[in-house]
């Protein structure tokens, strides 16, 4: 996805005019389509991570635009009286006017407060809804679903970790931890872990397992070219009693990947080798630049191999956890290799890792100002017993 959307005025002979810019924040545009009300309804795939959307945009003519209303609660389920403290943070008016704010907490009774706090004292499940109006009319909405007499369970996918290193083919073992106020002791036959193949912004539901602890053979075809953005993803869930289900999830990295699939970046362009993993590399690097991959385990990685290639000066290849600046992990000196095609492994020791998850950095040193240190195609993690 390019992650935008543009306006284009349509002159009166039908040809194109102005293209504007609009202030889009969704991810990934899969399909969009005009309503019968006029509306235009753009469906949004997300980035895997639980948020994707279906968005309703309109055209108002004149200068004036609909605000923004946002709505949070610091809880959404818990028994009776269940007390839920409303924020409408991040409301606002594009043209900068005040906002009247209205609540209706969808058993009857309302409140004009822009963060009111209200008691259901009955059980069930409801909408309570917050309506924002600006001082030309013009409203925005937004709505939560609040369960009262029911708390959603506790679940905690202990095993594996968030960000662990894995290869297609393994047998993964994982463990859950589930709570649940009102169920009491928890049926372990209920818990659902299903391990899911990730591919660039989505997820592939492959297979699944039932228990509290166990394990999932991951199977060893990743159902793409190898030098694909693919991944895992250990997904746990339970349902209680009342209906309310939790999931917790973990990304599983593969140890072998490729570099341009960074999370972020700073200073650095996709360069198009004939010799690289899947046709690409991280390249046109100068001194500071970086590319950044979350969340990462590395306390178990013994040694880091990089896939390189330097025409130019060469430098060296800092791994580092949390920061650009953060603990080094390692350090690959990249010597002139003759060339952008010809490609080498270099390869050193990873010490001081943390604990947990992190961000792990690739972060390119050498001579300021050269523009084209050296290249990175791909790096493979070593870990123990692997």
């Amino acid at each position: 996805g390019r992650k935008w959307i543009k306006p284009v005025e349509v002159k009166a002979d039908g040809s194109p005019g102005t293209i504007d810019t609009f202030p889009w924040t969704g991810t990934q545009v899969m399909d969009s389509a005009f309503g019968p009300d006029g509306a235009l309804y753009v469906l949004d795939y997300g980035t895997g991570a639980n948020n994707q959307a279906l968005y309703r945009v309109e055209y108002l003519a004149g200068s004036n635009r609909s605000p923004v209303a946002k709505a949070a609660a610091d809880k959404t389920s818990g028994s009776t009286p269940l007390a839920v403290s409303f924020s409408s943070a991040g409301s606002a008016d594009p043209e900068g006017g005040n906002l009247t704010y209205a609540w209706d907490f969808g058993d009857g009774t309302t409140s004009t407060d822009p963060n009111p706090s209200h008691t259901y004292t009955t059980a069930g499940t409801y909408n309570p809804t917050l309506t924002v109006t600006d001082p030309e009319g013009l409203t925005g909405t937004a709505s939560l679903v609040v369960t009262a007499g029911n708390t959603a369970p506790t679940v905690t996918l202990t095993t594996p970790a968030d960000g662990s290193l894995f290869s297609f083919g393994d047998s993964v073992p994982f463990t859950v931890s589930v709570s649940d106020p009102e169920d009491g002791a928890v049926d372990c036959s209920k818990v659902k872990v299903t391990y899911l193949l990730g591919h660039d912004s989505h997820r592939h539901q492959i297979t699944s397992k039932n228990g509290c602890s166990g394990t999932i053979d991951v199977p060893v075809d990743g159902e793409h070219d190898s030098a694909a953005n693919i991944y895992g993803v250990f997904d746990a869930e339970y349902t209680d009693a009342g209906g309310l289900t939790t999931h917790s999830d973990s990304i599983l990295q593969p140890r072998h990947r490729q570099g341009e699939h960074f999370a972020a970046q700073n200073g650095i362009e996709i360069a198009p080798h004939g010799s690289a993993e899947g046709g690409s590399a991280v390249g046109y690097t100068d001194n500071g630049d970086w590319v950044s991959f979350t969340p990462y385990v590395l306390s178990n990685a013994t040694s880091i191999t990089a896939r390189v290639a330097s025409g130019g000066a060469g430098g060296t290849l800092e791994v580092r956890a949390g920061s650009p600046t953060g603990t080094l992990l390692s350090s690959l000196p990249v010597a002139p290799t003759g060339g952008w095609e010809n490609y080498v492994d270099v390869t050193a020791d990873v010490n001081n890792a943390p604990a947990g998850s992190t961000e792990l950095f690739f972060v390119f040193t050498g001579p300021t100002g050269q523009g084209s240190l050296f290249d990175l195609d791909a790096f493979t993690f070593t870990t123990q017993g692997a």
